[in-house]
This record gives structure tokens, C-alpha cells and sequence, in this order.
């Protein structure tokens, strides 16, 4: 018998389809998006199902056909919103409060609430539709601002139900958040999912500070503690599927409309804007500088050309008929001021193109100008760069879009910074070809790496795998204290195991430039020479350098973080575990990108291993590289025996199996079994010692608290405190 297939259950505000209905009833086409693509090959694994609005105003008297219809052709459940919901929900609290105020535009936000009430309701409605679907077992991906309330309805019906939350927009920081007079509200919404996904790091930053401030929660890089929960939240930036861009730009229609534009700009040099018309998308700002590109420029006025699709959007609100006519006006002048006859610098196209089409002017222009004031991703920059494998185009980019953090070899432009998008431009006209041909390589690596199936498959990966109990309470060891020393001092053998950086010492700027001090030798010999005493120094460094800096002191040393161990009694280093280095010609270049990519970082190879530290780099950069490139390379080495593991400013290749709990295992065997056990350690590499030793052990994490160890201390100081107080016992 097949397995069972995992069920998953994914909500968004809209089903990826397009409703009508003629004489012969209703029909269902469906509609193309990154959301409908990315999800198509999750199915394969998943029973499947959606829930969401239908985009059409159905009468009551045709939903139970409509229903019927959707759920047998498409497996969709139908969620159906009368107008005035519509109007009320989605273009009254979605978009005139949480839109502008989370792109960073409270001037637009109506701070009244007027529709807070609807906004209630219809997740209330969403979660009717959704919670027949659900057993215990079940998944549940909700998507978007639109149902912020949604995951802790649904886990007040079915406490354990597993739910995943992504945002396709930003988060805005903590200090804008929390001008909103519901602010509690929707995050004690959203912390009833167990993974939540933001497009940036900035944005899942953001996130964590507004739950400290706005609801006094406890937090780390990855968690928020709530209510007893542990909400893990992450960076999971959203693809596209290249694939189909590549494919059609071969498509003999394609070739026939891109023929056609090259004979319509023949000569010219095509800038390419495509957008909808959002004030968050910088038109206007767009227009301005390719206004002053011009002024500035004489001789590139009638070879240079704007191509500005301006895909209609929310045509009834009044904010966005006024950024029309701006920028139909705007248009106008520069057109009527530099055009000439037989020449039109800015061709405005203000309707949806066909997707054949727009692919041809990806692969036509020579420069894709994004210049979005705030923007959750901007796919558009993605799927520029699918289409440029052979073209080599010229990608300038809003450093407030969520690309940016992605598409590292861009040019960055601020918006608001006419003159400097003006310098972009001829900055970009300039470039030579090869360095072209390099910064599109380097981006397209990372669209075809990281696609809409990936981010996906991550996603959903990670909700099913995750857990979210709480870790048994960590107690301040300095509490213990007296307790510890009586053991201690009451011990006829003891096993002491102790981290070097973060535990014993602080962190250096780079691994050359944190040798001991003298204090730190003092105590370590101190302990050493105690009889009583078994103390092994377990560090992720080098043999040579543990050689280098301890070769003196009576203290057993451990190198490569378990993988070497040398004895005070045989003087020689020992390899605990085999290894080989058969994966190292795959590795070196996945780290030598992101060490090029990353200012600071610095990598160290070591016998068995290596480890990129990114101590000096922007720490912000930093932690985001190294997010990435974790992924990258778990998926590189996908089957492989081999580890990939995140330590403080450090990402860390290594034989599968070596770690910290190894040398522990083999230290333990040569002790008694009723020996007094202590151990130090500050980072996840540490969790494998804290781990492997005894239940009872006095094991102590400094520096955390999500840990394995039984004690925490707040930093390295007192850790060397309260070692010199037990060695003087």
C-alpha cells in the first residue's frame, strides 16, 4: 500500500484563478503567479488543498454551484465575499491602512479604522472555510496581510494544528508598527502560527522587535516566546521559475515581438521600467531622474529611450487616480520638452501586457531601472535577470526593494536620490562589457539557485520538521553556586570540559588575534595540575594553533571541534573519527563567492574542514550571507557525509558525525562512571558536548539560553569567575 500522503492546506485572499460567467454559466480559468507556480510542484508530495476568495462577487443562488465546481476541477475551497466585504475588507482596512503603513507611508494610512470590524469578520469567515479541512496531523500555510488574524483562530479551534504564515510584503520597523491603534491585535494574530516567513532579514528583524515592544515577548534571531510558545520566524525570500522565462524567450512568438521591437528601436538604448502603478513603485521618482539624465546628457537624447509599463492598479481609489494623472502629466512634459519628430524618449504603456510580450522586452532592453520606494521582493528584478542570460543587461535596483538583498551584483540606487539614479544611468551606459557579463552571471546563479519550487519546498520543509514546545526553564548557574563548589570540592575525580572563544575568552575580530591571556593561562594551569582534575579544552580551532597557545599547560586539547584529541599522557594528536575530503573541490567555490560577496569575511581551512567567519563584515550582511549560504550548501551537499553548521559569526563545513559530543563520549570512557562532570560552552557547536554528557552534569551554556545545557551564565567573565573559585577550593 502507497503511503499516506501529508496533508497541507494552503489560504491566500485570492484562489490563483479567474472567475466569469457567461449564458452558459460560470467558468474558471487559471490565473499565472509566482505563488500558483512555486506550489505546483509541492503537490507532488502533498494532498493539497486551497482556500480562498474566488475574485468575483458571486450571487448566492450560484454559490453552491460554483463551489461544487471549483472543489471537483481544482480542489479549491471557495471563501465568497459580497461586495460590500470587498469593499470594506480589502480596499478599505487592507489597503488604506496596513498597505501604505507597512511600505512606509502612514500619510495614506486611515488611522480612524473605519473597517477594522469587516477585517475581523471575514478572517472569522476564512477560518469557517478552513477548520473542516483540518485534523491534527494537518498543515496550514496562510499567506499575506490580508489574514494577519487568522493563525490564532485557527489555533484556538485546534490547538495542534501545525501553521505556517508567510508575508509577501515588508514588515515595517517596530517604531512605524506601532502607530497602529490595533497593533496588539494583529500580532497576537499572527503568533498563532508556528513558522512565520518574511522576504528580508530586515523584515523578520522588524518583526521581533515590535513583538518585544509592542507585546514584551522574549526573543532571539530565529524565535518568539508566547504564551508558552516557541514561534520560530526566518527569511525565506520568495523566486520565480526561470525556467519558463528561458523557455519562452525562444518561443517563435516571442522572437517574432522582440524582432519587431528591435526594428522599432533600432539604434536607441532601451531603459525599461515595469511596474504597477503603486506609489510604493517610485514612478514618479523614476521619471524625474530619467528627466535629469536627459538634462544633464545632450548628446544621449535621442538615443536613449524609457519603455515605463504602467500596469493599472485599484483605478477607483482616489490616491491612485491622483498618482496617474502625476504621472500622465510628468510623461507629457518630458516627452513634449525633449522628443522630437521621429523620436519619443518615454513610451508609457499603461495597460497589462501579454506575458509572450513582456518577455521580449526583458530580453530587448539593456536596462531595467527599479526604482520601488519600499518593496516586499520585486520579482520584476528576478525575472529581468532570467531573461538576460545572453544579453547581458544592466540591472538598477531600489536598495529599498526586497531584491536587493538577494541580487547582490546590481547597481543600488536610493529613489529618492534623483541626481544619483541619474548617475546610475550613465554609470550603467558605461560599464563594459565584461563586467556586464559578470554582475548578470553572478545574479542569475542566485534566480536559478533559489526558484519559487525551492523557496516552496523550504518552507513548507521546515514548518512540518520544526518544534515548537519549550525547552525545559535554564537556570542562572551564579544561583547554583554553593551547590556546585560543594560537589566540586567533594569530588575524588572530575571531567572538566571547557570552549575556548566565548567561554573562556572574548571574541577576537579574526582567529589570529585571540590568543590567551596571561589570566586565562594562570587558571587553566591552575586546574590542570589539580590531580583530581581530567580538563580537556574543546575548540573548533586548528591543532597547530591549540599547539601554539596551551602546548605548555597540563590540560588535554581537542582540535576541529572533536575531531583530534590530544592527551596529556601521549603527547601525540589522535584522529577520533575518519574523514575524508572528498568534498572540498565542491565547497571552495560556494565559499569563495560569498567570502567575494562579503566585506570582512575571512575563511580558514583547516585539516578537515573549513570555516567562513564573518566577525568584521557589516553585521547585518553578515548574519544574512550566512543564512544563505548555509542553504546554499546543505543543498550542495545534499547526501553527502558531510555537516554544515552555524556558530557565532562563523559558518563551518565538516565530516558528518565529528563533533564536540564525540570527544566527550571518548573522555567519559576513560573515567569512572561516578566522576564529577562540568562543562562550559557558548555556541550551537557546544550543544553537542551538552548533550552527550551525563543527565546530572553541571552543564552550563554562557552567553544563550535555548539549550541543552542545565545552567546559563551571561558572559565569558563569569565563567573564568567562577573557575577561579572552584581551582582555589
Amino acid at each position: 500500500m502507497a503511503p499516506r500522503k501529508r496533508e497541507l492546506i494552503v489560504v491566500s485572499n485570492r484562489l490563483p484563478i479567474a472567475l466569469k460567467s457567461d449564458s452558459k454559466g460560470w467558468k474558471a480559468k487559471p490565473s499565472s503567479g509566482g505563488l500558483a507556480s512555486a506550489l505546483a510542484g509541492v503537490k507532488q508530495n502533498l494532498s493539497f488543498k486551497w482556500v480562498g476568495w474566488p475574485g468575483a462577487d458571486v450571487p448566492g443562488s450560484d454559490q453552491p454551484k460554483v463551489k461544487t465546481m471549483l472543489e471537483k476541477e481544482n480542489g479549491f475551497t471557495p471563501v465568497f465575499l459580497d461586495q460590500t466585504q470587498i469593499e470594506q475588507f480589502y480596499n478599505g482596512f487592507c489597503n488604506s491602512v496596513i498597505w501604505p503603513l507597512f511600505h512606509y507611508l502612514p500619510n495614506f494610512v486611515d488611522f480612524s479604522l473605519p473597517f477594522w470590524n469587516e477585517y475581523k469578520r471575514v478572517n472569522e469567515q476564512f477560518a469557517e472555510k478552513v477548520l473542516p479541512l483540518c485534523k491534527k496531523s494537518t498543515s496550514v500555510w496562510v499567506h499575506d496581510y490580508q489574514l494577519f488574524l487568522l493563525p490564532q483562530i485557527l489555533r484556538k479551534e485546534i490547538p495542534e494544528l501545525n501553521i505556517g504564515f508567510f508575508l509577501h510584503i515588508p514588515f515595517p520597523s517596530s517604531e512605524l508598527y506601532r502607530l497602529l491603534p490595533v497593533r496588539e491585535e494583529l500580532l497576537k494574530g499572527l503568533l498563532g502560527s508556528d513558522l512565520i516567513g518574511f522576504q528580508t532579514l530586515d523584515y523578520a528583524r522588524h518583526f521581533a522587535s515590535s513583538c518585544v515592544r509592542v507585546l514584551g515577548t522574549d526573543s532571539t534571531h530565529d524565535q518568539v516566546i508566547y504564551k508558552n510558545r516557541k514561534i520560530h520566524f526566518g527569511t525565506y525570500p520568495i523566486g520565480i521559475a526561470p525556467n519558463d522565462f528561458i523557455k519562452t524567450i525562444k518561443a517563435p512568438k516571442v522572437v517574432r515581438v522582440r524582432k519587431k521591437l528591435e526594428d522599432q528601436f533600432k539604434g536607441k538604448t532601451v531603459i525599461l521600467g515595469v511596474d504597477r502603478s503603486d506609489y510604493i513603485k517610485g514612478i514618479v521618482p523614476k521619471l524625474q531622474a530619467f528627466e535629469a539624465f536627459l538634462e544633464k546628457n545632450p548628446s544621449k537624447r535621442k538615443s536613449v529611450v524609457l519603455v515605463q509599463v504602467a500596469v493599472p492598479s485599484r483605478e477607483h481609489v482616489k490616491d491612485y487616480i491622483s498618482l496617474k494623472q502625476q504621472m500622465d502629466e510628468l510623461v507629457g512634459r518630458i516627452n513634449g520638452k525633449y522628443g522630437t519628430p521621429g523620436h519619443t524618449p518615454i513610451h508609457y504603456i499603461t495597460n497589462s501586457i501579454p506575458f509572450e510580450e513582456l518577455t521580449a522586452l526583458y530580453r530587448l532592453s539593456d536596462i531595467m531601472l527599479i526604482t520601488s520606494i519600499r518593496d516586499g521582493m520585486n520579482l520584476v528584478a528576478l525575472e529581468y535577470t532570467a531573461c538576460q542570460k545572453e544579453k547581458d543587461g544592466v540591472l538598477i535596483l531600489s536598495e529599498f526593494a526586497g531584491a536587493a538583498h538577494s541580487l547582490g551584483n546590481a547597481l543600488f540606487i536610493n529613489p529618492w536620490d534623483i541626481q544619483g539614479v541619474s548617475n546610475a544611468i550613465s554609470q550603467a551606459l558605461a560599464m563594459k562589457p565584461a563586467e556586464r557579463k559578470k554582475r548578470v552571471a553572478q545574479n542569475l546563479k542566485y534566480v536559478e539557485a533559489f526558484s519559487s519550487l525551492a523557496w516552496a519546498r523550504r518552507f513548507v520543509r521546515n514548518l512540518e520538521s520544526g518544534e515548537h514546545e519549550l525547552p525545559p526553564a535554564v537556570v542562572d548557574l551564579r544561583h547554583n553556586l554553593p551547590i556546585l563548589k560543594k560537589e566540586y570540592k567533594s569530588a575524588d575525580s572530575r571531567l572538566i570540559f571547557l570552549d575556548y572563544d566565548g567561554t573562556l575568552a572574548p571574541f577576537a575580530p579574526t582567529p589570529d588575534l585571540a590568543p590567551p591571556s596571561n589570566r586565562t593561562l594562570s587558571l587553566l594551569k591552575k586546574l590542570g595540575k589539580d590531580k583530581k582534575n581530567d580538563v580537556y579544552l574543546v575548540s573548533g580551532r586548528s591543532r597547530k594553533v591549540l599547539d601554539k597557545w596551551f602546548s605548555n599547560i597540563p590540560i588535554h586539547l581537542s582540535a576541529e571541534h572533536g575531531l583530534f584529541c590530544k592527551e596529556i599522557q601521549i603527547k601525540k594528536w589522535l584522529q577520533l573519527a575518519p574523514s575524508n575530503n572528498d568534498w572540498v573541490n565542491k565547497v571552495f567555490p560556494i565559499f569563495h563567492d560569498y567570502l567575494r560577496r562579503t566585506p570582512g569575511s575571512t575563511l580558514e581551512k583547516k585539516t578537515n574542514g573549513i570555516t567562513w567567519h564573518f566577525r568584521q563584515s557589516d553585521p547585518e550582511l553578515g548574519e544574512w550571507q550566512a543564512h544563505e549560504l548555509t542553504i546554499h550548501l546543505k543543498e550542495s551537499l545534499a547526501g553527502m557525509p558531510i555537516d554544515v553548521i552555524r556558530g557565532k559569526k562563523v559558518v563551518e563545513v565538516r565530516p558528518q558525525g565529528v563533533n564536540k559530543g564525540t570527544l566527550v563520549k571518548h573522555a567519559l570512557s576513560r573515567v569512572k562512571p561516578d566522576a564529577f562532570v562540568l562543562c562550559f560552552g557558548d555556541d550551537r557547536t557546544d550543544e553537542d558536548m551538552f548533550s552527550a554528557v551525563p543527565q546530572d552534569a553541571w552543564s552550563c551554556r554562557v552567553n544563550g539560553r535555548n539549550t541543552a545545557a542545565r545552567f546559563v551564565l551571561p558572559d565569558y567573565t563569569h565563567t573564568q569567575k567562577i573557575l577561579n573559585e572552584l581551582s582555589a577550593l
